[in-house]
């Protein structure tokens, strides 16, 4: 397991819970926004719209991913103080 995932897994999943629940918020009020008369038009639009921020995530996140951990997760040894 990396040190990145054992020292901020709570906190990853806390944000993707935050993310998730605002989405759902926040979809009946773009849907209200930009299809507001629910037509055939409308509906496309807001689907290849919904579909193009998904691709267009997915190649930033693909681009900018890393297999290894940053500096700042990596644990460092405890120095020991012996006794005097």
């Amino acid at each position: 397991m990396s040190a990145s995932i054992r020292q901020y897994a709570h906190f990853i999943v806390t944000i993707i819970g935050v993310i998730i629940s605002s989405s759902t918020i926040a979809e009946p009020f773009l849907v209200w926004a930009v299809a507001p008369d629910t037509t055939w038009d409308q509906w496309f639009f807001l689907l290849v719209l919904h579909g193009a921020i998904l691709v267009i995530s997915n190649v930033i996140f693909c681009v900018m991913i890393r297999a290894k951990p940053a500096k700042f997760t990596e644990s460092k040894p405890l120095k020991l103080v012996e006794d005097q």
